[in-house]
């Protein structure tokens, strides 16, 4: 018997990233799955109508909170994975209370997001947003634009990043 699958994200960039064709199918192979086919994100009432007989659910940014409300009438659901990093305002007690198993993709986020930090860190100090509206505005380089830091030999701190 194939567990059922719901796939909360609609269809967006989102669903396609996390969510590829291969993954997809993957998914169609092994299990009973319904997408969410509104072109936006289901509203409170909404989920708790999907999760009917559902036993897994990928969501993704948007998505209701799991809880009291949404898992009312509910014991058939055993996990629930976020395609995001932190479940926070995605989950609450109530779930975990009723077993629900809860992953995310904050472990495999954590390299890129601390990478991301780094090229905003070096597009800030470099005023790369203002050399590029310079380009556009037909100039190489504009007076105001300050001139260009670097970091080598410096010490730099990211605190509570993602």
């Amino acid at each position: 018997m194939k567990h059922n699958v719901l796939v909360a994200i609609p269809d967006s960039v989102v669903k396609d990233t996390f969510l590829p064709e291969s993954v997809r199918a993957y998914l169609e192979e092994h299990f009973n799955v319904k997408y969410n086919t509104l072109g936006r994100e289901f509203t409170p009432d909404e989920m708790k109508k999907e999760l009917k007989d559902i036993d897994f659910v990928i969501s993704g940014w948007g998505t209701p909170a799991i809880g009291d409300y949404v898992l009312e009438g509910n014991d058939r659901l055993k996990i629930f994975a976020h395609t995001g990093g932190s479940v926070r305002d995605f989950v609450e007690d109530s779930a975990y209370e009723k077993g629900v198993i809860v992953c995310s993709g904050n472990y495999y986020y954590a390299e890129s997001v601390a990478e991301g930090v780094v090229a905003y860190i070096m597009m800030c100090l470099r005023s790369l947003p203002d050399h590029v509206q310079s380009v556009r505005n037909g100039q190489w380089r504009e007076p105001h634009i300050p001139y260009s830091q670097g970091i080598l030999d410096q010490e730099i701190g990211i605190i509570s990043c993602g």
